[in-house]
């Protein structure tokens, strides 16, 4: 009986070994498998973030190579443009009138100079830059890019190209043609950039204060 009993005792341990090394291989197994996800995790990591420099220095290259030359080419023709337009407006006008009633220039109205400098900014290329940007933007507002590696060298002039056209980008947009990425990532980006601004004034701030405290 003693006997049986021991062999019945070695029989429970070496089964509870053996439940115990597969318990062990089982962890091991998922150890290996978590680990093998891991790497694999790391890998599709950095493919994913050589594919977001990769764009970065894409949208960038837009950037330097168009969009900014447009703008600069822009800025330089309007004034002559808008000279030109402005002399056909007045031709259209006197067109209308008798000849004892001529003008020798355009009549006074904040309407008729709207009009004249969007008609300007559009035959200076305003629009088609704001349609680069309108593709461009798709980069930033869907997380396609390392977003400082583009804010920090573009958005001041992302920001300001779109200040300065407000009124035209206004005319330019309609339910066919929103620019709703311009115009969600120049909320983003004026958003950000008054913070850093609020940020900058809070630093300057904090030091001044703690300067008076010290004297």
């Amino acid at each position: 009986m003693l006997n049986q009993n021991v062999h019945f005792e070695n029989a429970l341990l070496i089964l509870q070994l053996i439940s115990y090394i597969v318990a062990i291989l089982g962890i091991i197994a998922i150890i290996i498998q978590v680990s093998s996800f891991k790497k694999n995790q790391k890998k599709e990591e950095k493919v994913n973030d050589q594919l977001l420099i990769q764009n970065s220095i894409n949208v960038l290259k837009v950037f330097a190579e168009e969009i900014i030359p447009k703008i600069s080419e822009a800025d330089k023709t309007l004034p002559k443009i808008k000279s030109e337009v402005e002399i056909e407006a007045l031709k259209q006008i006197n067109s209308k009138l008798p000849n004892d009633a001529q003008l020798k220039q355009l009549p006074k109205s904040d309407k008729l100079n709207k009009q004249i400098l969007n008609v300007s900014k559009n035959r200076a290329g305003i629009g088609r830059v704001f349609n680069r940007l309108e593709q461009v933007t798709v980069y930033m507002n869907y997380g396609m890019i390392k977003e400082d590696l583009v804010y920090i060298p573009v958005h001041k002039v992302f920001l300001g190209f779109v200040n300065e056209n407000k009124e035209y980008f206004a005319q330019l947009t309609s339910d066919d043609a929103p620019y709703m990425n311009v115009l969600k990532l120049y909320n983003d980006w004026q958003d950000k950039n008054k913070i850093e601004l609020l940020e900058k004034k809070r630093k300057h701030l904090e030091v001044e204060l703690a300067a008076l405290k010290n004297n």
